[in-house]
């Protein structure tokens, strides 16, 4: 059986770079490990952490070789199927390999770097002292403006 494997990354002006490339074999690794058949550099990413297996009835069986589990459609898990007609999600740190079937056949995976969420703070900062309190600027303008009428009374 042969995998599409595509990786799309983005350049530091924001263009989008797709590199295809086939592998024919019935198995993949996925891991930080030079050896891997899909090299993904992140730390949060074991050595060799997932083993994709290809199943008679055209299905993957996806296993962690690892101590840490992986997200496979939303879920942290260790062990799991995917069917390529209906597609998956693996999650596997900062990086998210869909899966999915082509129109020849072919299994497709596409790696795709995760962006941090941008609003993830700002929705942490509503529950924070800060957010109820002025500015530091303007409570040192206070806070001296006492401190000196103290010292003038």
């Amino acid at each position: 059986m042969a995998f599409l494997i595509r990786t799309i990354d983005f350049t530091a002006t924001g263009r989008e770079i797709v590199r295809d490339r086939v592998a024919e074999q019935a198995s993949l690794t996925v891991g930080r490990a030079a050896e891997c058949d899909i090299h993904l550099p992140d730390l949060a990413v074991e050595q060799r952490h997932v083993q994709i297996d290809t199943r008679a009835d055209g299905t993957l069986a996806v296993a962690a070789l690892g101590t840490l589990g992986f997200g496979l459609d939303g879920r942290v898990v260790t062990e799991g199927t995917i069917d390529p007609r209906t597609g998956g999600e693996i999650a596997l740190g900062a990086a998210r390999l869909a899966v999915a079937r082509e129109s020849d056949g072919d299994t497709s995976i596409t790696i795709r770097q995760v962006a941090p969420e941008e609003g993830k703070t700002d929705a942490l900062r509503g529950f924070a002292l800060a957010s109820v309190l002025p500015s530091k600027r303007a409570m040192s303008w206070v806070f001296a403006s006492a401190i000196l009428l103290l010292l003038l009374a």
